[in-house]
């Protein structure tokens, strides 16, 4: 008989999609890449997870949404979901110029394929609306509840700080996944190099956004963002420095 899990679910939206429609920002092909990039962050892997470590995560992308959900108790499934979101949003936002918000729940869920529905998903889905920004966000609750889940020879306690690394506390006290700054994204890239034209492709993406001034608060919050990691990598490096976004000039 087909009954709930226990599952957390994550809800993700591509911001400003009914715009980029209606003023054909993106082509029809371009849009289909950037799902294309979001199957092979999100749902690349999983044939491999499920056959080497029986996980059940699923994932679903209808128009612009995207649902991502694994078992409560499966060993760092939250810490891997994160990785994949963080690429995901990383690469939407260099290359394509867009931005995803979600939020993600947990709670009883019935999540196969195409079929999902239950409280999870509801939570989930109203999390996003609270994510407000170009963010994803975490509750506390479901970071320390699938921290106690790990891998064989790793403790509660380093699983909860691997998952920390890859999340900044945001000044309304909520955890997001940090695809920005070098101590969080960077250190996921194959090299400095690389991330810091990750950060020049990102610069110029949020300098249109400040420019053409259409959901002007999203490009605000995301230039605090990048300008708060230009300042932690200039002050920690010798190498190669970063220019703060100061105008919204092109």
């Amino acid at each position: 008989m087909k009954k709930y899990t226990q599952r957390v679910a994550f809800f993700l939206d591509i911001l400003g999609f009914k715009e980029i429609v209606r003023t054909g920002k993106l082509s029809v092909d371009e849009i289909l890449k950037s799902f294309d990039m979001a199957t092979y962050q999100l749902n690349n892997d999983l044939n491999y997870i499920k056959k080497h470590r029986n996980c059940d995560r699923q994932y679903l992308q209808v128009s612009d949404s995207i649902i991502l959900s694994f078992s409560c108790n499966f060993p760092s499934a939250l810490f891997v979901a994160i990785l994949d979101i963080m690429r995901l949003q990383a690469c939407l936002a260099a290359f394509k110029g867009v931005f995803l918000r979600g939020g993600c729940a947990m709670g009883n869920l019935y999540h196969r394929e195409n079929t999902i529905f239950g409280i999870a998903m509801n939570d989930a889905f109203e999390m996003e609306k609270n994510a407000k920004y170009p963010r994803v966000i975490i509750p506390h609750k479901i970071i320390d509840f699938c921290a106690q889940y790990t891998w064989s020879g790793t403790s509660s306690k380093e699983e909860k700080e691997q998952i920390l690394k890859c999340l900044k506390l945001d000044q309304d006290g909520y955890y997001y996944i940090d695809y920005i700054s070098y101590g969080s994204f960077g250190t996921e890239t194959d090299s400095d190099e690389q991330w810091l034209q990750y950060m020049q492709q990102l610069k110029q993406k949020i300098q249109e956004g400040l420019y053409e001034q259409v959901a002007l608060q999203k490009y605000v919050w995301l230039k605090e963002k990048y300008n708060a990691a230009v300042a932690d990598w200039n002050e920690n490096t010798d190498d190669f420095k970063l220019l703060p976004i100061t105008d919204i000039l092109k």
